[in-house]
């Protein structure tokens, strides 16, 4: 069958059955998240839905809550933390707390958040995720300049999984540096830009810029999205 193929874009996902998983970690008596199936082939990737088409439960809506993962920054609009299997030591996670399916159910008002997510980004890779925690006085309001390790002149990327090649249905950003001797045959296939199948930060805001431009004047851009249906009933805020 289709979900027992190996997953290819798994690599973002924590595993929640090995005697290995970071919930193993947590000593609070906090309940870990509900076992959902996460992946490309996953049917639900990583969320229940209710027959009304709300959200039930969530895997990364779960671990923003229960923090069930050790979190790299924080604030009341997006976290970020390390994937299970990184692609390279770099590799970080830029998670909205607001439950947004994916990146195509973005729209024009989610201008703001997804800037957000980019300069969060920015402030962990300049920091260096390696590094720890990026502190609450380090919280970024203004764009910043990527500082890589000495003599690493590789740029880092940000990009976003599109649909149904993404592996979880909360919208989440990849960011890494873009190192192609770690990165190897697989790592720049799966996060090629130039693909249909992962979209870099850019061609994500450009859109989103195009959707705000054909918003009739004193329209509310609420209605600006290429998949707007349903799209305000599914988002919420994580705790």
């Amino acid at each position: 069958m289709l979900e027992s193929k190996p997953d290819p874009l798994a690599s973002e996902q924590p595993s929640m059955g090995s005697s290995s998983s970071s919930l193993t970690r947590l000593s609070s008596g906090v309940l870990p998240p509900p076992r959902l199936n996460v992946g490309v082939f996953s049917k639900r990737k990583g969320v229940r839905y209710h027959r009304d088409g709300q959200v039930s439960s969530c895997r990364f809506c779960e671990i923003l809550r229960a923090r069930a993962e050790p979190f790299l920054y924080e604030d009341e609009h997006v976290v970020v933390f390390r994937p299970l299997r990184p692609i390279v030591p770099s590799h970080v996670l830029i998670v909205p707390r607001a439950h947004i399916r994916n990146v195509n159910r973005l729209a024009a008002r989610h201008r703001d958040l997804v800037a957000r997510m980019h300069r969060v980004a920015e402030a962990v890779m300049t920091k260096g995720p390696e590094d720890g925690a990026v502190e609450d006085g380090e919280q970024p309001e203004e764009p910043v300049e990527v500082h890589t390790q000495k003599g690493d002149e590789n740029r880092v990327r940000y990009s976003f999984h599109v649909p149904p090649f993404n592996s979880i249905d909360h919208v989440h950003m990849h960011a890494f540096l873009d190192d192609p001797r770690r990165l190897g045959y697989y790592g720049r296939i799966k996060y090629r830009t130039e693909s249909w199948w992962c979209r870099s930060y850019e061609q994500v805001m450009a859109r989103l810029t195009e959707l705000a431009a054909d918003v009739p004047q004193g329209q509310p851009e609420e209605s600006s999205s290429s998949s707007s249906s349903g799209l305000l009933s599914e988002e919420r805020q994580t705790a």
